[in-house]
């Protein structure tokens, strides 16, 4: 049997971590044997398999320096004679090259993000390093499109699995409330949600906003939703334990962000069968379709926001609707069909 390492920065919550869980876990399940080795962080927020085994080398190196981090990973899986590694996240992944150059290990990387948005650095690291991996798994097709033809050749498209909790059909009654999930950073631009909703608030009172997430931009959101008098309909929830309850109960979801990979959070809403709102980011098209499954919106357009989720509100025929396609499209999210994918691509290597 091959022995199969997951690489990771940490296991905090994060879509690429939360993704790594699910693959864990069901993978195990299915008697494979994985590992998932953190650079950073002690424990794990996502439960894990019993089986699952976790290295944390905060725990393990005195000595935090990326030389040690590097030979630590080196040493590892030569000793420990792991077949097949898994680095999610371009820091990550480029890390694991170049730690495992001419190991003779099999190292299938995985992008979660949208490539075009990275730093000089990070580009330059990827453009060196990427070639010697012996396999790519990206989110989306217009990612897959970002890289040469000889990467193409050995990529492929594979969506985040989704936890069937999100497929439950749950007797909840939905609140009057729009939903967003994601750390609080630039990156997703809450600021702008907080803005569009405003003018929702203004002609339906009875709405409210909640933000699930945490991040280095907490404490100046509140103050912004404070400095516009929103206190009271706008709440920064933090994180989380059953967000697949908190999207059930919830009118719309909506992401506000300047770039992603393919957000898992949107995917999450999707499977739970409630309408989406979102900017025109990687994966909206190949997830929503043409405005069926949610209105897509141009990036940073603030009053084409608002103007969405004003018309959900006044269109519950479209509302419907849209429930009915997310409900028919979640089926491409079982964690059993995306496992497959990704156990397909382990065994052509094993």
């Amino acid at each position: 049997m091959s022995k199969i390492a997951f690489v990771t920065d940490t296991m905090h919550p994060g879509g690429s971590e939360r993704v790594i869980s699910v693959l864990a876990n069901e993978m195990t399940r299915r008697g494979l044997y994985i590992e998932i080795i953190c650079l950073r962080g002690k424990e794990s927020f996502y439960t894990l398999e019993r089986r699952v085994k976790t290295i944390f080398m905060e725990q393990v190196l005195k000595q935090q320096s990326m030389y040690n981090k590097v030979r630590f990973l080196r040493t590892y899986v030569k000793e420990e004679n792991i077949d097949i590694v898994i680095p999610f996240m371009t820091p990550v992944f480029c890390f694991t090259l170049f730690s495992l150059l001419g190991a003779g290990k099999t190292i299938i990387c995985s992008e979660r993000i949208d490539p075009t948005k990275t730093s000089k650095v990070r580009k330059l690291l990827r453009a060196i390093l990427l070639p010697t991996t012996s396999y790519l798994v990206v989110q989306t097709e217009q990612i897959k499109k970002y890289y040469s033809n000889s990467i193409q050749k050995r990529c492929s498209v594979i969506y985040n699995p989704v936890s069937d909790s999100f497929f439950e059909e749950k007797q909840i009654v939905p609140k009057n409330r729009f939903m967003s999930v994601g750390r609080l950073a630039p990156q997703k631009n809450q600021r702008m949600l907080i803005d569009a909703f405003s003018h929702v608030h203004q002609k339906y009172p009875d709405y409210s906003l909640s933000i699930f997430g945490d991040g280095p931009l907490k404490e100046e959101l509140q103050s912004y939703i404070d400095s516009k008098g929103l206190q009271d309909v706008v709440r920064l929830e933090g994180t989380s334990s059953d967000i697949s309850k908190e999207l059930h109960s919830s009118f719309a979801f909506c992401l506000t962000s300047d770039f992603e990979g393919m957000s898992n959070a949107m995917i999450e809403a999707l499977c739970s069968g409630i309408p989406l709102i979102s900017t025109n980011v990687s994966g909206a098209a190949e997830l929503l379709g043409n405005n069926e499954g949610g209105m897509i919106v141009p990036i940073r357009d603030t009053d084409a926001f608002a103007s969405a989720m004003l018309k959900l509100i006044e269109s519950p025929s479209l509302v419907e609707r849209m429930r009915n396609y997310n409900l028919k499209k979640r089926e491409e999210f079982r964690t059993s069909q995306i496992v497959d994918k990704w156990i397909e691509i382990i065994n052509s290597f094993s």
